[in-house]
């Protein structure tokens, strides 16, 4: 939804409050012939889960939810400019139509988007929203998690929808016992971002993200089938 600058940008702001988020060390420019893009500082740890899950370090749990306790608690004014803000039924209704012009015709993904439709929450205080916040998109080394990557979906929403994100099925890569993020208990998680700052989880807005994101990603498997 915005361009590589204002990525970086937005790599830069999260690092700065805190954040283990790469070091942003160049920006490229239009004179430099190359395209867009920017340049970040390597970080030496793991990003695989067939990896990672098999013996994760002892305090990845927390620190994943001490992390995203971070990223929602990252000030309005320090957000740059060009990101958006989602409006949940906005959002809701076009995945509806994506699913009406793939053809309407998966009886789960058509319960689902009535589930959505049935329990859609109040709109939330808008805090920054990493949107894709789960296992493959995190840096692990042996003292825990050393760096959060992927920041181009980030967004101004509910902080709910990035705690049910990592907590997907498809994201636990096949760790179906360990509901947060493949690694640990949703509680263990659910306290760690609490205990950092996070604002209290409410279960019943966590459970709707779960199912929106899972929606989400069915329709995108749709269309990259198509």
């Amino acid at each position: 939804p915005y361009g590589h600058p204002v990525e970086a940008a937005l790599v830069k702001a999260a690092r700065a409050g805190g954040v283990k988020a790469p070091e942003v060390v160049a920006v490229l420019a239009d004179g430099d012939g190359m395209g867009t893009g920017y340049v970040m500082r390597r970080i030496t740890a793991e990003v695989s889960p067939a990896k990672i899950l098999p013996a994760p370090p002892p305090s990845l749990i927390a620190d994943l939810g001490r992390e995203l306790a971070r990223i929602h608690a990252l000030p309005r004014a320090a957000i740059p400019e060009g990101i958006p803000v989602m409006d949940t039924a906005e959002a809701l209704a076009e995945l509806k139509a994506r699913f009406l012009a793939y053809g309407g015709d998966r009886p789960v993904i058509a319960l689902a988007i009535r589930w959505c439709e049935d329990h859609l929450p109040a709109p939330a205080e808008p805090v920054l929203v990493h949107g894709d916040y789960r296992m493959g998109n995190v840096m692990v080394d042996g003292q825990g998690l050393a760096a959060v990557l992927d920041w181009e979906l980030a967004h101004l929403g509910d902080p709910h929808e990035d705690l049910a994100f990592g907590c997907m099925t498809v994201w636990r890569f096949g760790c179906l016992d360990r509901p947060a993020f493949g690694v640990g208990s949703l509680e263990d998680y659910f306290a760690a971002y609490e205990a950092a700052g996070g604002r209290a989880v409410d279960r019943d807005r966590f459970r709707f993200w779960l199912v929106y994101r899972t929606l989400w990603w069915a329709l995108g498997c749709l269309q990259m089938g198509q």
